[in-house]
């Protein structure tokens, strides 16, 4: 079929590259070989596969698909000894027809990483030991996917416990990571305004919350966090790599950026 979307290197893997095609099939790539190492058709109905994430850290795989399905595959340690395992398939948004797109963050949360500067500066504190602080930073870490929606808005999933429970990674947190949490969200506390040339609907079966300023970084949540604001179809939702800065690209010509508690941080349009 066609080839609507890759990814390469492969998560866990530099040595393949993943591909999704217009017959709703998902392909693993041999880079050495060129030849063709798992297959494999996502959902029962007929969707094109529009957009392929990944977190390499915790060897997770997002698949967006014409059949207003997001789904979650974790990827085992050797791709060709072992099959991909569907981990979820999260519903609400709407893909149907449209190239939407996704994006995974694993990290430290803005509140915790600015108490936890706060702290190291205090010195009525005393010191906390290596396993209490670092069973301190997995709790506060989260794992989360993004996507838009052909409805006019975004939607964030929260992952931590099933990514948890697929690679010992979501406690790779560090003092480079808090350091660059506090600096951007200090950065982006500001609306961002700016010119550009634009472009022209739960979970895992439950439903959406409508909620532009919940707390979207709080915990496992069973419902996606909603997130209202444009005028038109979301075609892209990107994550910072490091940071827990979400921004979201429309139809509509703007690009709009949430930080921390869903916030709404600024526009560039």
């Amino acid at each position: 079929g066609m080839i609507n979307s890759i990814r390469i290197p492969l998560p866990g893997d530099q040595a393949c590259l993943v591909s999704g095609d217009s017959k709703s099939r998902v392909k693993i790539w041999s880079l050495r070989t060129g030849r063709c190492i798992k297959d494999w058709k996502c959902g029962s109905k007929p969707g094109q596969v529009s957009y392929l994430s990944a977190l390499p850290s915790s060897r997770l795989l997002g698949v967006n698909s014409f059949d207003d399905v997001l789904r979650i595959y974790s990827l085992p340690q050797s791709i060709r000894n072992g099959p991909a395992k569907l981990l979820c398939e999260l519903e609400g948004h709407r893909n149907a027809n449209w190239p939407i797109k996704s994006s995974f963050y694993s990290g430290l949360l803005h509140e915790y990483a600015k108490a936890s500067t706060s702290e190291k500066n205090s010195n009525d504190k005393k010191k906390e030991d290596d396993d209490t602080k670092q069973q301190r930073i997995r709790t506060r870490t989260r794992t989360l996917v993004a996507t838009g929606s052909a409805d006019h808005n975004v939607y964030v999933y929260d992952l931590t416990r099933m990514a948890a429970s697929t690679s010992s990674a979501s406690n790779s947190s560090s003092s480079r990571a808090e350091g660059a949490v506090k600096k951007q969200a200090n950065v982006m506390a500001s609306n961002v305004s700016a010119n550009v040339n634009g472009t022209n609907g739960s979970s895992a079966n439950t439903s959406a919350n409508n909620n532009t300023s919940g707390d979207m970084f709080s915990g496992a949540q069973s419902q996606p966090e909603l997130l209202r604001g444009h005028k038109g179809r979301v075609y892209t939702a990107n994550f910072h790599p490091e940071v827990p800065l979400l921004a979201s690209g429309s139809e509509d010509s703007t690009i709009k950026l949430w930080m921390g508690y869903c916030q709404h941080a600024g526009d560039i349009s």
